[in-house]
């Protein structure tokens, strides 16, 4: 194999709980994560030096696909092309970057026979999301985000809305620091299952138009929760109707679409 394409597709937290800090002051996870139908395209070639392209323009070391790949190469000697079509929102809390980067992993491996279990600490190291969306799908995720458990897939037809980009990841963790662990109302999913996200309120506090974005949903369902470390909110939906139509009437928005979860995290093209 000299080349592949894939698609990495975009993840929701159902349910974002923080139940400690660890020495290094890294925050003890606790997370029920999602795949769901937005995602980026890949495409990856064996190659005589390392470049990475985003919608045609090279990135630098800034770049978290550009870290992954240089870490790779690193620790097994291969250069790789990487050529990235963005279409995941970027600063929404749905992993835009980290899925980029877990893309990368699962193309070498896929290229160069390296097993992606050897890849953990690689993948940590560049994104605390980055070891789960190498597979993705529905997962229990704790730790630092290395500890991944496939769990029950739950079919969900919701609405994302982003109004506007929120804080920086590491800004709103800090925040929360300073907060104190708040959980906003708890949606029943079933079957055992509660969706919240102790990082709403550190956030809110830094981007406005979360709330405004919570209030609005409100309007269509009771189920409304923020993911990630934001600003994308996410409301629940019992028909694709009733989400299309929730769209319709979203106006200002700088990324709104009916999105439904997955059971998987990248599919070869």
């Amino acid at each position: 194999m000299e080349q592949i394409t894939i698609r990495v597709f975009a993840k929701i937290n159902l349910k974002l709980d923080i139940t400690g800090t660890f020495d290094d002051g890294y925050h003890a996870l606790n997370m029920d994560m999602a795949s769901i139908d937005v995602f980026d395209v890949i495409k990856a070639y064996k190659a005589l030096k390392s470049e990475v392209y985003m919608d045609g323009v090279l990135q630098d070391e800034k770049n978290t696909a550009t870290k992954a790949v240089e870490l790779l190469e690193l620790a097994y000697g291969y250069p790789i092309k990487i050529e990235i079509e963005k279409h995941i929102p970027m600063k929404a809390g749905v992993g835009g970057s980290s899925a980029d980067a877990a893309g990368v992993f699962y193309c070498y491996s896929k290229l160069y026979g390296v097993d992606t279990s050897h890849m953990t600490k690689l993948a940590l190291s560049v994104g605390s999301d980055v070891v789960y969306m190498m597979k993705g799908g529905p997962a229990t995720v704790k730790g630092r985000g290395e500890i991944v458990h496939p769990s029950e897939f739950i079919p969900l037809t919701m609405v994302i809305a982003q109004k506007s980009y929120g804080g920086e990841t590491g800004q709103v963790y800090k925040k929360f620091d300073e907060v104190g662990r708040v959980v906003n109302d708890v949606i029943d999913l079933g079957n055992g299952k509660e969706c919240f996200n102790v990082l709403e309120k550190p956030a809110e506090s830094i981007c406005e138009d979360i709330l405004y974005t919570k209030n609005e949903l409100a309007k269509y369902t009771d189920k409304v929760f923020m993911t990630g470390s934001g600003s994308a909110v996410i409301g629940i939906f019992n028909s694709e109707d009733e989400a299309k139509a929730c769209v319709d009437k979203l106006d200002g928005y700088i990324f709104k679409k009916v999105i439904k979860t997955l059971p998987y995290g990248i599919k070869e093209i």
